[in-house]
């Protein structure tokens, strides 16, 4: 792990990462943590991972003899005598109510969102933790609905690379990116917060665009060749090109009528076209609601 670290004399905290770096320990540290309980001046006291006081201080992994936590933006290793008389007596000063313990069932969860809620949104681990804990039915929601959207836009890069590539020039192109050189394995923790990072837009914008691009293509219903070579059948491609082209158009998409047909005969290539971008269209507007809601939670947590 790279660090910048600031050794202190014996008995004080010691600074062991910053940033990202901090949200990988605790990340690391987390899931494996058993609580302990120690002797203090104010006699013995439990110390169970997962807890949260002060809205911005997580105890990432205690044991007998130090203790590893989360403050900011930075990771500490502390004597466990030294973090109780430092951290742990007072926060229980303040009332203990107000201090937050995650469950093991959320602890398993947010611990696969310290690194990319970080990586994307700036969020400290306490904060994440606390925003999981404070929204866990909203969240739950999120991360149910965004695994049959991974799939699909996976299946779009593949199936219609054309189509994709324009998508991913547009304002929906920060959602796609973990998609444009091959990876298909974005994990529904990090593709949420890839959504919700607000320089990239609003959900409604980015993932929306391709909500009403899928919808638009599903109901021209592009799948399947047209038989024979005629005037008729010839008339039949154009006329879809023009449809999409309009289709891409209405979301501020111009392509060339020469891309237009290149992507119709992709969706031509394939009977399930229509389908597969009907069920695109319907997953993402389950999920963009959802997206929506978690913005402005995200945003008013400051």
């Amino acid at each position: 792990m790279e660090s910048s670290e600031i050794r202190g004399d014996a008995g004080r905290a010691r600074l062991t990462a910053t940033g990202l770096d901090a949200a990988k320990s605790v990340a690391q540290l987390l899931p494996e943590a058993r609580a302990v309980t120690v002797e203090s001046e104010a006699g013995r006291v439990e110390l169970r991972p997962g807890a949260v006081w002060d809205r911005d201080k997580l105890l990432a992994c205690p044991s007998e003899n130090y203790v590893w936590h989360a403050a900011g933006e930075n990771f500490y290793e502390s004597p466990t005598d030294v973090f109780v008389r430092n951290e742990w007596l007072p926060a229980l000063s303040r009332g203990r109510g107000r201090i937050v313990h995650l469950t093991p069932e959320e602890i398993a969860v947010v611990s696969g969102l310290f690194m990319s809620w970080r990586l994307f949104l700036r969020l400290s681990a306490a904060r994440v933790a606390l925003l999981y804990h404070e929204n866990r039915s909203l969240m739950e929601v999120a991360l149910r609905q965004t695994p049959p959207v991974l799939k699909l836009l996976a299946l779009m890069r593949r199936a219609y690379p054309s189509l994709f590539a324009e998508l991913a020039s547009s304002e929906a192109g920060f959602v796609l990116s973990a998609f444009r050189t091959g990876g298909e394995t974005e994990s529904p923790a990090s593709f949420i917060a890839r959504a919700l990072n607000r320089a990239g837009g609003l959900p409604e914008q980015t993932l929306g665009k391709v909500l009403r691009v899928a919808a638009g293509i599903g109901d021209l219903k592009i799948a399947g060749r047209v038989a024979g070579e005629d005037e008729a059948a010839s008339e039949i491609f154009e006329r879809a090109a023009r449809s999409l082209s309009g289709c891409l158009a209405g979301e501020g998409i111009a392509v060339e009528a020469g891309e237009a047909r290149r992507i119709v005969e992709e969706l031509r290539a394939r009977e399930y076209s229509a389908s597969a971008m009907s069920e695109l269209a319907m997953v993402c507007r389950m999920l963009v609601p959802t997206l929506n809601h978690l913005a402005f939670v995200v945003q008013s947590t400051g």
